[in-house]
């Protein structure tokens, strides 16, 4: 059986494979941080995720404001490496950025897009991506990609609830049309 430390290196070396990689100063500035290389012709540069060393407490000021802990996978992998947003396909996982801490990655799982946090956070969730298109598709984003942190079951009554406190923090020309 694969570890752990193993599974997140697989994943993390999955980035190169699925997305181009490009850092462009004035664009991406997470990704020019973490840019290698000379740039070329054109002013881009490649990045690459960096494996880092990050002690577990730099996820307590991050756990003072949600209500349970990430699942134990994404805890290593935020602690163990940091990247740029970076597109997967099917969905862009969203920065975990370098620092001396986690809290750039803290402003951006509070201050995100459209401060999807308001409603995700006390219905017990946390984005850490968004839809594979450039445009915040509100509907994929909080319905596939979001991180559930509080212990629930995956039954049709808690995803009900779920979209029902989503739908109760959105604007009534946003709201998410309801099927049976």
């Amino acid at each position: 059986m694969i570890s752990d430390g193993a599974l997140l290196d697989n994943y993390v070396a999955s980035f190169e494979k699925l997305d181009d990689m490009a850092a462009v100063k004035e664009i991406f500035p997470i990704a020019w941080e973490l840019a290698v290389g000379d740039a070329d012709e054109y002013g881009e540069k490649r990045w690459r995720p960096v494996k880092v060393a990050t002690d577990s407490s730099m996820l307590e000021p991050i756990y003072a404001q949600l209500p349970a802990r990430f699942p134990r996978l994404y805890e290593e992998l935020l602690l163990s490496y940091r990247w740029a947003e970076v597109d997967l396909g099917s969905y862009t996982l969203l920065a975990n950025p370098l620092g001396p801490d986690l809290s750039r990655l803290q402003d951006s799982l509070y201050m995100g897009p459209n401060h999807l946090w308001k409603a995700l956070v006390p219905a017990g969730y946390v984005q850490f991506a968004k839809g594979p298109d450039v445009d915040f598709d509100l509907f994929v984003s909080i319905t596939a990609l979001v991180v559930r942190v509080a212990i629930a079951s995956s039954s049709r009554s808690t995803m009900k609830k779920y979209f029902a406190t989503i739908e109760s923090k959105l604007s009534p020309s946003s709201r998410i049309v309801s099927g049976n």
